[in-house]
């Protein structure tokens, strides 16, 4: 259960940071649609609200958000087989880069880890 902690930290820093090239793309998507939410599904590619349109760099930066959180989970030794479901969804509220961030994983056993994290990283 630690190392799953870690892979959840470590990917939500990940996300809500500068790193993550999913920002602004996720935020222009949803504000588009007028949704102050996004959800990418980390082991599928899904996006919601189903509603976006899902641009080539949107599509793009949450491929490699997948492949970050995959990264992470062999670096600690996790087996993707034990995660029964993996997401995160940004808030937004002004502009398109998120306030928030809130990482969502469901292992095999039905144990939640979870972590919301600000874009002060708090």
């Amino acid at each position: 259960m630690v190392r799953n902690m870690h892979v959840v930290h470590s990917t939500a820093h990940h996300a809500i940071s500068g790193l993550s090239y999913i920002h602004p793309h996720l935020g222009k998507a949803c504000f588009a649609v007028d949704s102050t939410e996004g959800l990418v599904n980390l082991l599928a590619e899904e996006i919601e609200p189903v509603s976006l349109i899902t641009t080539k760099e949107l599509g793009s930066s949450s491929a490699v958000l997948r492949t970050k959180f995959s990264e992470l989970l062999e670096s600690e030794g996790v087996s993707k087989e034990i995660i029964k479901s993996a997401s995160i969804t940004f808030y937004f509220k002004r502009d398109f880069w998120p306030v928030s961030c809130y990482l969502k994983v469901v292992t095999a056993q039905s144990k939640v880890v979870e972590v919301t994290l600000g874009s002060d990283w708090q």
